[in-house]
């Protein structure tokens, strides 16, 4: 079992870029977003949608919480108890602290594509061995089969 919190994958969306970023310790911790400057640098907001998103939609962050109800102040401790819930995922990858979520999934193409080339190369250095046996065996066995003159 896992959890949304300790996952790479769990992205906040910028509310100025509309881009997903990573979600920082304290908000995977407590569900509390670090406060920034806005764009003039004059006030502080959070800069982030109040609820996470899941980069590789295997869990819909969102719609729990909508199910949960309640007023806003409950939906930071809905968001809490999701993220922090045990469930299955078969995309979890580790966090990584200053990955973003988009890091994190070339990180594990990456890791696939590598653990792919090493299974080839096993495949290529078997199938060779085996060819250099087989070619070895067949000439004994024809060499011992020949008659001889």
């Amino acid at each position: 079992m896992v959890k949304c919190s300790e996952c790479g994958f769990l992205a906040a969306r910028n509310t100025n870029t509309r881009g997903l970023d990573e979600t920082e310790r304290e908000f995977r911790e407590k569900g509390i977003f670090p406060l920034v400057l806005d764009q003039l640098g004059r006030n502080q907001h959070a800069g982030w949608e109040t609820i996470p998103v899941c980069f590789t939609r295997s869990c819909d962050i969102r719609g729990l919480v909508r199910k949960f109800g309640g007023k806003d102040s409950e939906k930071y401790i809905a968001v809490h108890f999701i993220i922090n819930d045990d469930r299955k995922c078969k995309q979890f990858t580790e966090w990584t602290q200053g990955l973003t979520p988009r890091e994190h999934q070339e990180m594990t193409i990456k890791d696939r594509e590598r653990k792919w080339h090493i299974a080839e190369l096993v495949l290529i250095i078997f199938g060779n061995l085996l060819a250099a046996g087989l070619a070895t065996w067949l000439t004994v066995y024809l060499t011992t089969r020949a008659p001889t003159p």
